[in-house]
């Protein structure tokens, strides 16, 4: 059953929510009431299945860190968490998290650095290497 059919399902049955969780029925609030859609349980992988069907990259990464206490995990939460640990260096940390911008503030957070001086962007970072200081001096560049 696909999420086609979960939606035609609701619109039937004229509810307002879709529930979708693993390891459940998918059901749907009808009336006020959570109803189930199917007796049956989503098989496993269903519910992610259905997820990459209908959001981004960008919003299940959302959704995952939203969902931390439920145990969803991005990978640069793993990375994080890790370096929290001690089992990886900063550098390691930066050198395979997606988000290297997002991973350093929350380094920087959790460590009380949050105001201080930014660290200078590595030429392989999101700057692409781009700078309006001459390599030579400290003056800027006039176009």
């Amino acid at each position: 059953m696909g999420f086609n059919d979960l939606l035609r399902m609701m619109i039937e049955k004229d509810s307002s929510d879709l529930f979708l969780t693993t390891g459940a029925p998918p059901s749907m609030k009808a009336q006020g009431k959570l109803i189930p859609l199917i007796d049956k349980k989503h098989p496993e992988g269903m519910v992610k299945k259905i997820a990459y069907q209908i959001m981004s990259d960008d919003q299940i990464k959302e959704v995952m860190e939203k969902s931390e206490q439920q145990g969803m995990k991005t990978f640069d939460s793993a990375l994080f968490d890790l370096y929290k640990q001690g089992k990886i260096s900063y550098e390691e940390t930066l050198k395979n998290a997606d988000s290297k911008n997002n991973v350093r503030l929350r380094i920087q957070l959790s460590e009380g650095k949050a105001g201080e001086e930014e660290e200078e962007l590595e030429e392989e970072d999101d700057s692409g290497g781009l700078s309006l200081v001459g390599k030579d001096d400290e003056e800027p560049l006039s176009f």
